[in-house]
């Protein structure tokens, strides 16, 4: 019977390696072909942007790869199938490298060291609560865990809130049983999205085509009359209700007023399901209307500024808030508020019946805006004593069922700097606490994670966004870079020169902002270039320092010019600089190199522009306003770190903010816009993520 067994232990593992054999052969071939992307097969890729990036690459590459192949092979725990499955991923993901995007090692490196992490859940017997730690970069890495029972589900549930990336990544899953499912549920949750995807030939295609749900047929409806080009595709949940016919829809987004009360409406009824892409265009209508606003800030009338939104009803407002808190002036801000107040008080409305009404819809987005502008007591007292104590509670609590966004948690954070009432203060240190007890005992990686990191800030009992004692002591706490300070080693590219590449924009601000930074840099110490497409600033005395910018009316060739000459430079750049507005952003981000250190997205340092940031450069230092910034302060901001790195010194951001401050002090409207610039080392949504990220991936 001993000698049965043991024979039968022999065949499976025999077996074992019959299959990952293949694989293994695949491999070695897999791990020649990203060795060879330089022209050499010698175990590095060489020719990068200097030691430390070329340091990065190898262990990305070469390092991490070989670490995942030999914890899979050699894991006691996983069981023959599982190493197989995850095996098979790893080679999936190897066969994504190439001559394209192997310039993306911090990219590579954080789907590694997810992957790692799924290794390890698949161990420990739980997946679940591992995925929503990072659902991107775990949607990402469909390749390690296809054939797991938790697939479908993660799957279908990231489907509401990442419906592109799902999509995009459907290719990773295609062979699978859940697949028509998953491609459902995004058409349901995301047409705008969904319909893209009924152009040309695709396997997407074929399932959207044959799908029988009432949304997904509407949807169909609505393409086949107005193809991609109609916004009112995401009125389908009307359309399919009987509500309005496709052409009504279609009618009603042209118009922009009647477009957003019919979307306000919709998302509040019981039958809405198209809800990621009625958030979507609720975004961009709100903008439209808010950005007229901001741009007449110089309007003193408030009759003549806010005259678009004069009639709006209280759900009207409140949405222009919620949506629009990227953008949003506080002179605007308040103003809208103003007109919200008056109208629930008109309608006999408490601020917490408000909140019922509409969902509960982006609520904390709402009230961290309320905090941050000081309007937080005059929106609470609309309640009563009881309700506000509820709602910042609410505000509060489960943190950690949202899927794996940070948002929530990150605008609790934000809260909490703002408020000044030492009740509220109370009631919301004792919430965190009693939070952080329920996921400790919950086991939930991802509630220990959010709430420990707001247990740390809200001990620290440091609540001025001037103080950086809690922005200290989680860097140190988590092993993160210092944030509060770049030497000037880290300054200079390994040819010893300060590189920084700035990106203008074709329309008014970027003329004048372009004129203004040109005429910062004209000092004896400085040469300006100019060329057709883009100029070049040199110093002439001090640390070699260059700069590249385009010309803003020769955006397209210019900014070409300028990829080609950071490719010149082996992409080896020190600063980024985003000199346009927030929907250019993804634009510049998307040039940056890993040798980044500093860069300036001003007023679009939102929570998805900061992830797609660190992802390129994980310990870059990012500078960023809360509202949008101006030339007034970005050019001597920007020539004060570029002054400090030309006199070879260290780069303290107290001390840049200090001298900064006492620079345009006596400039009324400089100085009151400097107040919403926000240091490096006070960025709290990327500190934070930066930290959960070390925290989930140690776990």
């Amino acid at each position: 019977m001993k000698k049965c067994l043991v024979f039968l232990l022999w065949i499976v593992c025999v077996s074992l390696e019959a299959q990952l054999h293949p694989m293994h052969n695949l491999m070695s071939k897999e791990m020649r072909r990203i060795d060879s992307i330089d022209g050499k097969v010698d175990g590095k890729i060489a020719d990068l942007e200097g030691e430390e990036v070329e340091n990065l690459y190898r262990n990305v590459y070469f390092v991490m790869i070989d670490s995942l192949k030999h914890r899979i092979e050699n894991s006691p725990t996983l069981l023959n199938w599982q190493k197989k499955n995850l095996t098979y991923g790893l080679l999936m993901t190897m066969q994504e490298i190439n001559k394209n995007n192997y310039k993306l090692p911090l990219y590579f490196q954080k789907l590694l060291a997810n992957a790692f992490g799924i290794v390890g859940a698949i161990e420990h017997g739980d997946i679940e609560s591992y995925l929503i730690t990072d659902p991107l970069y775990s949607i990402k890495n469909i390749y390690f865990y296809k054939f797991e029972t938790i697939a479908k589900s993660f799957l279908v549930k990231s489907a509401s809130t990442y419906p592109n990336e799902v999509l995009k990544v459907f290719y990773k899953y295609s062979d699978s049983p859940y697949k028509d499912t998953v491609v459902e549920v995004c058409g349901i949750v995301a047409p705008n999205v969904a319909k893209n995807y009924l152009i040309g030939e695709t396997d997407i295609k074929r399932i959207l085509k044959e799908n029988t749900h009432p949304s997904i047929m509407g949807m169909r409806g609505f393409f086949n009359e107005y193809n991609i080009l109609s916004k009112g595709m995401v009125l389908v949940d009307d359309i399919i209700e009987g509500e309005m016919t496709i052409n009504e829809a279609h009618a009603i987004s042209t118009d922009k007023r009647k477009f957003l009360r019919k979307m306000i409406e919709i998302r509040n009824k019981d039958y809405a399901q198209a809800l990621y892409s009625l958030d979507e265009e609720l975004r961009l209508t709100s903008l439209e209307f808010v950005r007229e606003i901001n741009n007449l800030h110089n309007e003193t009338n408030p009759q003549i500024r806010f005259k678009s939104i004069d009639d709006f009803n209280w759900k009207e407002l409140y949405t222009l808030l919620i949506y629009s808190e990227e953008e949003i002036f506080t002179s605007s801000f308040n103003g809208v508020f103003e007109r919200l107040m008056y109208r629930l008080k008109e309608d006999k409305i408490t601020g917490w019946k408000m909140l019922e009404i509409m969902r509960f819809n982006h609520f904390r987005s709402f009230i961290k805006l309320c905090a941050g502008y000081g309007k937080l007591n005059e929106f609470l007292i609309s309640m009563s004593k009881e309700k506000s104590t509820e709602l910042l509670t609410k505000f509060t609590n489960n943190l950690e069922q949202n899927s794996g966004d940070l948002r929530p948690a990150i605008d609790v954070a934000d809260a909490f700097g703002s408020i000044k009432d030492k009740e509220q203060i109370d009631l919301i240190q004792k919430n965190i606490i009693k939070e952080y007890d329920r996921v400790d005992e919950e086991r939930s990686i991802n509630g220990v994670a959010i709430y420990g990191l707001l247990k740390s800030l809200f001990a620290s009992k440091k609540i001025s966004p001037k103080d950086s004692t809690w922005y200290n002591e989680v860097s140190r706490k988590y092993k993160l870079e210092r944030v509060d300070k770049i030497s000037y080693e880290k300054m200079i590219g390994h040819d010893c020169v300060h590189k920084q590449v700035h990106f203008f924009y074709d329309d008014d601000d970027g003329y004048a902002s372009f004129s203004s930074f040109l005429a910062t840099f004209a000092t004896p110490n400085y040469k300006i270039t100019k060329w057709t497409n883009y100029v070049k600033i040199e110093s002439i005395k001090g640390a070699p320092i260059l700069i590249y910018a385009n010309q803003p009316k020769a955006e397209l060739d210019g900014q070409a010019d300028l990829v080609k000459i950071m490719d010149s430079f082996k992409r080896d750049i020190q600063v980024m600089v985003h000199r346009g507005h927030s929907y250019y952003a993804l634009n510049t981000i998307d040039q940056m190199p890993a040798s980044t250190k500093i860069v300036f997205l001003g007023s679009c340092g939102s929570y998805n522009n900061i992830n797609e940031v660190l992802s390129r450069s994980s310990s870059c230092h990012i500078i960023s306003s809360k509202q949008i910034g101006t030339m007034s302060v970005n050019n001597p901001l920007l020539f004060i770190i570029t002054e400090t790195v030309r006199q070879g010194k260290d780069l303290y951001w107290n001390n840049v903010w200090a001298e900064l401050d006492s620079k345009i002090k006596n400039q009324k409207y400089a100085y009151e816009k400097f107040q919403d610039y926000v240091p490096p080392h006070k960025n709290l949504g990327a500190i934070f993520i930066q930290a959960y990220t070390r925290f989930v991936t140690e776990k």
